[in-house]
């Protein structure tokens, strides 16, 4: 390949240096574009990187091929303007290529036995019968997070559980093994933004679609149906609940997967496929995308159990969210209770009748919760759902979840008719994550003689003001603007979709045991619940406040007209970064970090390119020096090209590569500037041509110093060997100009894409005595940094570009170069001493502003 393109290069040099210099400019264009892709791939993945944006691994993976085949072509298109200058440049860049394609690799899926595993209690020592599948019972990463929590409490004296069987995570990942679902799963993933919540919920559909249609492996489903049955017996029913890896963790996933209640044994198979399918439910891929959990270190296992025959059922909490205190082992555990199974608790639909008993004051001995006489539900209890031994029982066995497993924990409990009480889920409670500063009686202070707009219960504490949006029905979180506060009927676990959007959430119904209430304080989020009529107390679209302070404060939470917050807030604290950002610290350095900031240090070279970026800045910096020499002093490629017919004394020769001008200038060897269609070419023959440049027609403008050289006054002074050229295009400029004993050279690109848009500029030369030169080069260098140009000097030779601007301030620059060209021609020969350049250039650059305002 290397010697082909080497051939091709030599061969067009020598006999078709037209045709080289086209395919030069070409491979420019293209190479802008690419260019252009990759820094916008470079910034997609930064932004992920540091939690702007909430994507998949697949989406990162995505963006990580893309940009290497991106950037890969982006060397292949430098290569090709100059295959000799530019040869090592591929190897350079292929090491690095594959170093990063190492670091960025997923781990590859398990999917070996075993299926399906019994949970048993940890077996005391290491060599009880037993151990080894109670072992892999406890790891999490086969079992999952719910299941794993259920075997660390299996063991501790008094605790109940329904028996039950885990479809472990490797027969998750043999289920998509088996109907090739994983390519088709991640092709869908790497187009899932946040951004735009319609192609999330379609994608998602289309996923779990595919996943119900998906036949489980033989012996995955035998294993399901005979365990089944087992479990259920003659007559009973199944619950399958989501046990995936991380979940009732650090990340609860609360009320984010699906769980199957009451189900008949023969229809487990199909129960099982729709739990796993709901791993990829929209509010699922929200809530773990949140908080940057790749989806290969979330595999799905699935708990199967009996059904409880529960009479009444709730959550309990050791350490009541409520009633916290600032001192360890004092407080409150906290115990909701509704009638029949919790389901309905859970998912935010019902409100429970809440106790609260004290907590024992020394976690080392298991004394008895005492149940207290102040309120134990939400509004006045006529019937008690627990005896007050009943509610010391619950609490007791939350209780002993800390005690003996670490850390605050929360619970879900069922009681059969039998007063049988069974633990159904283990967790310990996730931190919650407040604004800063808490709301507190010092800062908040309400308008005086103002009544709140409402008052209820608060489920997550902090506060916030914003316009109010009503979800009276399905919730679509495109319809929720930033900063809203969001009125609801009732606390899903789909609001999980919005907890980055909205500034809070006033709720008619549901409690702090709700999912969604434990997703806010994992988020910070305010969320106040109990507001009867929230639709009509909270108008459409108005201004309030929320404040939900801490229980422990003892002040109402209540929601006020306008914005009242305290001045001064704090923002919030953003998360401990994610799973999925510190994956990326592994290879993001190959990726945006930029070693090659100086383009005239000796390290800006290809053995120097240690990242993506390095390779984007060095093609882009060597493509626009191979156009700053696109055509050699004698004019070689250009036979082609159309003399340029104007009212000035230029020997100006024009080679349009495409669009350059206008179809109507249909003679094939004269062109005038009417016919000029190039952006940038006309805008720097604007400036050439004004007024104050006073051009004499007697004296003709063209390569003295070459005329000098060979004609002997023989030539032609309108020779191609004299003149002047510019290769054009509707957005690109190369102009070589001479005038008498100076040259001067353009390259620009002038489009409606800011970035990759440049003025380079290049002056040597002149017929003045050396000093004198020196002084035009001053003035010159003093207009072109007023107008924001980087100029360098080196002797008699300047350099200046313009970089990554507008179209239109591009070409007021161009216009501005022309009106130099045009007015320093001759200036270097009248130049005694320095004292007028200062005033010069002041009065050249109102002029020329004058000029571009007119």
């Amino acid at each position: 390949m290397a010697f082909r393109e080497l051939l091709r290069h030599w061969t067009y040099a020598a006999f078709a240096p037209g045709t080289l210099l086209r395919s030069k400019y070409e491979a420019f264009q293209r190479l802008l574009r690419y260019d252009a892709m990759c820094l916008d791939l470079i910034a997609d993945l930064e932004e992920i990187r540091y939690g702007y944006e909430h994507a998949d691994w697949e989406r990162v993976a995505w963006l990580v091929r893309r940009l290497r085949r991106t950037t890969g072509t982006l060397v292949d298109l430098l290569v090709q303007m100059h295959p000799v200058r530019h040869m090592g440049l591929p190897e350079y860049f292929k090491k690095i290529d594959f170093y990063l394609q190492l670091k960025a690799a997923p781990p590859e899926p398990a999917f070996s036995p075993p299926y399906v595993l019994p949970l048993h209690p940890l077996a005391p020592a290491a060599d009880s019968p037993g151990n080894e599948s109670a072992n892999e019972a406890a790891n999490e990463s086969l079992v999952g997070g719910k299941a794993a929590n259920l075997v660390r409490a299996m063991h501790i004296d008094g605790v109940q559980t329904p028996p039950c069987v885990v479809v472990t995570s490797n027969a998750f990942n043999y289920f998509l093994e088996n109907n090739s679902l994983r390519r088709a799963i991640n092709r869908r993933l790497q187009r899932i933004t946040l951004d735009d919540p319609e192609k999330l919920s379609e994608l998602a559909a289309e996923i779990r679609t595919r996943i119900v249609k998906g036949e489980i492996p033989a012996e995955v489903a035998a294993e399901i149906r005979r365990n089944a049955h087992e479990l259920a017996g003659p007559h009973g029913m199944l619950a399958l609940r989501s046990s995936a890896v991380g979940e009732d963790g650090e990340i609860s996933f609360a009320g984010q997967y699906e769980s199957m209640l009451f189900v008949p044994p023969e229809n487990a198979e199909a129960a099982y496929r729709k739990v796993i399918a709901g791993k990829y439910a929209p509010k699922a891929l929200t809530y773990r995308m949140l908080h940057g959990l790749p989806d290969f270190e979330a595999p799905m296992a699935v708990l199967m159990m009996p059904m409880v025959d529960a009479v009444r059922a709730g959550v309990a909490y050791s350490l009541d969210p409520d009633r916290q205190t600032p001192t360890q082992n004092q407080g409150y555990a906290g115990v909701h209770v509704v009638e029949g199974p919790g389901a309905a608790l859970v998912s935010g639909e019902v409100d429970p009748q809440i106790f609260r008993l004290t907590r024992p004051q020394s976690s080392d001995r298991p004394e008895k919760p005492q149940l207290r006489k102040e309120a134990c539900s939400v509004e006045a209890v006529t019937r008690p759902l627990l005896r007050p031994d009943q509610a010391a029982r619950v609490a007791s066995l939350a209780l002993s979840m800390e005690r003996e497993l670490g850390g605050e924990r929360e619970i879900e409990w069922a009681m059969d008719r039998d007063d049988q009480l069974y633990l159904l889920q283990n967790r310990i409670c996730p931190p919650s994550r407040t604004p800063s500063p808490t709301p507190s009686d010092d800062t908040f202070q309400p308008p005086e003689g103002e009544a709140p707009l409402c008052t209820g219960q608060c489920l997550s504490s902090g506060w916030a003001s914003g316009p109010v949006v009503h979800a009276r029905a399905v919730l679509n979180a495109a319809d929720v603007p930033e900063g809203a506060i969001v009125a609801v009927r009732t606390l899903t676990p789909s609001l999980a979709r919005v907890v980055e959007k909205a500034a809070a959430v006033v709720a008619a119904a549901g409690g702090r045991a709700s999912h969604f209430a434990a997703i806010a304080r994992e988020f910070g989020l305010p969320v106040i619940g109990g507001v009867k009529d929230v639709f009509d107390k909270l108008p459409s679209g108005e201004e309030v406040t929320v404040y939900a302070p801490p229980p422990t404060s003892g002040r109402e939470a209540s929601v006020w007209s306008g914005n009242i917050l305290p001045q001064g807030l704090k923002a919030q604290e953003r998360r401990e970064r994610s799973s999925l950002a510190r994956r990326m610290d592994a290879f993001m350095d190959m990726i945006s970090r930029l070693n090659l900031t100086d383009p005239e240090a000796p390290e800006f070279s290809p053995k120097h390119c240690r990242s993506m970026h390095d390779f984007v800045r060095y093609c882009h910096e060597m493509s626009v020096r191979e156009m700053f020499s696109l055509v050699g002093k004698g004019g070689r490629g250009l036979s082609g090209a159309r003399r340029l017919e104007s009212g000035l004394p230029i020997s100006l020769y024009l080679l349009d590569l495409g669009d350059g001008l206008f179809p109507a200038a249909s003679d094939p060897k004269i062109a005038t500037p009417e016919d000029i269609r190039s952006a940038p070419m006309w805008s720097l023959w604007w400036g050439l041509s004004c007024q104050e440049a006073n051009w004499s027609a007697n004296l003709p403008h063209f390569d003295w110093d070459e005329f000098d050289r060979i004609s002997g006054g023989i030539f032609d002074p309108k020779s191609k060997l004299l003149a002047s050229y510019a290769v054009l295009s509707e957005s690109y400029l190369h102009l070589m100009i001479r005038f008498g004993y100076h040259f001067s050279q353009v390259d620009s690109v002038c489009s409606p894409t800011s970035a990759q848009n440049y003025v380079n500029f290049r002056f040597k030369g002149g017929g003045g005595l050396p000093e004198q030169r020196l002084l035009r080069l001053r003035f010159i260098r003093a207009v072109l940094e007023a107008f924001d140009f980087t100029t360098k000097t080196r002797g008699d030779m300047l350099d200046a570009n313009f970089i990554r601007a507008s179209e239109k301030d591009t070409q007021r620059r161009l216009v501005v170069v022309g009106r130099l060209l045009a007015v320093t021609r001759l200036m270097d020969m009248g130049l005694g001493d320095d004292s007028d350049i200062e005033r010069m250039a002041r009065d050249f650059v109102q002029r020329a502003e004058e000029g571009n305002r007119q």
